[in-house]
Parts: structure tokens; C-alpha cells; sequence
């Protein structure tokens, strides 16, 4: 959309897209079910203490075996050695899970500079940003777009136990 456009937009409930009370209630509703029925198609098994301790060790030593493979010496300009892969000797899930969250931490950065724009050209000062933030126009774009991302993050819970990284919780 053309600046014009942006700053002018407005939020009308129903008309803006995602914007009736359904989307949030209906998309938290599908959110806690598709965790259910992940939770219960891949359960992670519970670590016990001795386990995480015996799974570090293990990871310790195969750096270690790298390093000396590799004749590193573990500095922090060397990047740790060989054990790097390139992005087509990913699986697929870790390839979709990096365009991912490349996609989210653009779209972050993209709101970052709207809404540094949003108050900065409002001509508030600091504090008057603090107390008194201008919500119109540019900042209410901004703060669309990040509703709008909301939607894109329930697939971190998905990736997450695709992985099986960590246990679910549902709180």
C-alpha cells in the first residue's frame, strides 16, 4: 500500500481482514487442539537429570574429537570446525523451519523501522512517547502487521514438536 493509504488506513471491525471477534477466538481455539492432537501423535518422553547429563557429555566429546580432528582450537574466530552442513543437506523440516523464522525476523525487522518511523515523525519527544504515543495512521498499520504475525507464529509450536526440541505444555 501507498504511504497515502497507510495513513489513513483504520481498523472496522468486520471489514478489515482478520479483524471480526472470530478470527482470534476461532484461531486460538484451532491453535490448542492442533496442540492436543500433535501432543498425543508425537509425545516426547520425559529426560531425567542423569539422562540430560549423559546426552551434554556426549555432545562435549564429539566437539572435542572435532576439534582435534580438525586441529581447531576452539577459539571464537575459527566457528568451531567441520561439523557445519549446508542448507541443501538439511531435512526438509529444518529447511522450512529456517525460511521460517528468516520470514518472521524480516517481518520483525520491518515493523521495528514502521513504527521507529511511526513515532519519530510524530515530532513527540522521548518522554512524550513514553506517556503519550501517537496511535494513527502509521503506528495503527504497524500495530495490524503485528497482529497479522500472531497468525504465522502458531507454526513455531508446530516445528517445535515436528523436532520433538522440547515437551508441550499447555498453560
Amino acid at each position: 500500500p501507498s504511504m497515502d493509504s497507510i495513513d489513513s488506513w483504520q481498523w472496522v471491525p468486520g471489514v478489515t481482514p482478520f479483524s471480526a471477534w472470530y478470527w482470534p477466538v476461532g484461531g486460538s481455539i484451532l491453535y490448542l487442539w492442533m496442540l492436543l492432537l500433535l501432543r498425543s501423535a508425537y509425545p516426547v518422553q520425559p529426560v531425567t537429570p542423569a539422562a540430560a547429563a549423559s546426552a551434554a557429555n556426549k555432545r562435549v566429546t564429539r566437539s572435542m574429537t572435532r576439534r582435534q580432528s580438525t586441529g581447531d582450537s576452539g577459539g571464537a574466530t575459527t566457528g568451531g570446525g567441520g561439523g557445519k552442513k549446508s542448507f541443501s543437506d538439511l531435512s526438509a523440516l529444518s529447511r522450512f523451519a529456517f525460511c521460517h523464522n528468516l520470514f518472521l525476523c524480516l517481518w520483525s525487522a520491518v515493523m521495528l523501522v514502521m513504527m521507529l518511523r511511526a513515532l519519530l515523525g510524530a515530532g513527540v519527544p522521548f518522554m512524550g512517547l513514553v506517556c503519550e504515543i501517537p496511535f494513527d495512521g502509521l503506528m495503527r498499520y504497524t500495530a495490524y502487521i503485528y497482529y497479522l504475525s500472531k497468525f504465522f507464529e502458531f507454526l513455531d509450536t508446530v516445528i517445535i514438536v515436528l523436532r520433538r526440541r522440547s515437551p508441550l505444555k499447555v498453560v
